[in-house]
C-alpha cells in the first residue's frame, strides 16, 4: 500500500524526471554520431563494461543505443498520458505471458553468456547452445509452432465472428493479424525450403544473405551492409511495443463491447518493455518473444469472440 502511494504521488514527477533526462543523454550520443562534438561518453561505458569491446562495432552499438534510448522517451511520455494517476495505475497488470518471456530472458542471458553476463559453465558447452539456439533449435522450433497455431486461432476468431455478425471490421482485423503470423512463420521457415529442402533459386540466392528463400534477409545485400537486417528487425520491435503500450493506454477508453476482444491489451505493458529491451540482444531472441505475444494473444482474441454474445436488438 506503501508503495502504491508513493507512486501515485511521484510517479509524474518520476516520468516527467526520466524524460528529459533521455533527452540530455541523447545529445552525447549525437555528438560522437554526427561529429558535431567529439566526447566516447559512450565509449567509455562500453570499454568498462566489456575491455574486449569490438570496436568496428561501434557505430552500429551507438544507433542501437540512440533507438533504444528513443524508445524510453516515448515510454515515459506514453505513461504520462496515460499510465499515471490511480486510474492508470490499476491498469498495469504482470500477465502470465509478461511472466514467461521474462524467463526466456533471463534463460537467454544464461545460455548465451557474455562478459557481463553469470557465467555458468555448462550453459556455455556447444552441443548446449546449439540445442536451443542454432538454426532449426529449439526455441526457432517453438517460434514457428507458436505463430502456427496464433495463425491458427485468428481465423477461427474470425469464423466466429462472421457467424455472430460482428461486422466486417472486427473480421478484418482478425483476419489480418492471422494473415501476419502466417507471413511470419513463412519467413521463418523460408517459405517452406527448411522443411523440404529445396534449392534456393539462383537470383534469390545472389541477394540473400542467409542463402535462402525469404525476403528479410535481402536487406543486408539489397543495402550493401552488414547491419541493415538487424536494425531493421530493431526499429520494428520498438515501434510494435511503443504501439502496444499505446493501446494498452487506450484500453480503458474502449466502449464498444465487440472491439474489446481485440483492442483491451492493457495486460500486455509489462511485455512491451521486454520487447523493447530484448532488441539489443542478438540472435532470435526477438522473434521468440513476438511469437510468445501472438500465442498468447491469440487465444485471449479466440476466448473473448467464442464467448462473446452481441447485444439482442430491440424488438426481437
Amino acid at each position: 500500500m506503501a508503495l502504491s502511494s508513493l507512486w501515485l504521488n511521484h510517479g509524474e514527477k518520476f516520468f516527467k524526471g526520466m524524460a528529459l533526462l533521455s533527452i540530455i543523454v541523447m545529445i552525447p550520443i549525437l555528438g560522437d554520431l554526427t561529429g558535431i562534438f567529439k566526447n566516447e561518453w559512450l565509449l567509455n561505458i562500453f570499454l568498462s563494461v566489456d575491455p574486449r569491446f569490438p570496436m568496428h562495432h561501434l557505430t552500429s552499438n551507438y544507433f542501437q543505443v540512440l533507438i533504444l534510448n528513443i524508445w524510453f522517451l516515448a515510454f515515459f511520455i506514453i505513461n504520462l498520458k496515460f499510465f499515471t494517476g490511480s486510474r492508470g495505475f490499476e491498469s498495469i497488470r504482470f500477465s502470465k505471458v509478461s511472466a514467461f518471456a521474462l524467463f526466456l530472458f533471463f534463460m537467454f542471458f544464461l545460455i548465451r553468456p557474455r562478459p557481463y553476463s553469470i557465467n555458468i559453465e555448462w550453459l556455455t558447452q556447444k552441443p548446449v547452445r546449439n540445442f536451443f539456439y542454432s538454426e532449426d533449435g529449439f526455441f526457432e522450433n517453438m517460434t514457428a509452432i507458436f505463430l502456427f497455431i496464433a495463425f491458427v486461432a485468428f481465423f477461427l476468431s474470425a469464423k466466429i465472428s462472421n457467424k455472430k455478425n460482428l461486422g466486417w471490421k472486427i473480421i478484418s482485423f482478425q483476419f489480418l493479424l492471422g494473415a501476419f503470423c502466417l507471413l511470419f512463420l513463412l519467413e521463418e521457415i523460408s517459405w517452406g525450403q527448411r522443411i523440404f529442402g529445396w534449392g534456393t533459386p539462383d537470383w534469390m540466392n545472389k541477394i540473400n544473405s542467409q542463402h535462402e528463400t525469404n525476403i528479410h534477409n535481402i536487406c543486408n545485400k539489397l543495402f550493401n551492409t552488414e547491419y541493415c537486417a538487424q536494425f531493421s528487425q530493431m526499429i520494428f520491435n520498438i515501434c510494435f511495443s511503443l504501439a502496444l503500450l499505446f493501446l494498452a493506454g487506450l484500453s480503458n477508453h474502449i466502449h464498444q463491447p465487440s472491439l474489446q476482444g481485440i483492442f483491451r491489451l492493457d495486460k500486455y505493458y509489462f511485455l512491451a518493455i521486454i520487447m523493447a529491451v530484448a532488441t539489443v540482444l542478438p540472435c532470435e531472441l526477438n522473434e521468440e518473444i513476438l511469437a510468445l505475444f501472438f500465442l498468447t494473444y491469440s487465444y485471449d482474441v479466440l476466448k473473448f469472440y467464442r464467448n462473446f454474445q452481441p447485444p439482442q436488438k430491440v424488438g426481437t
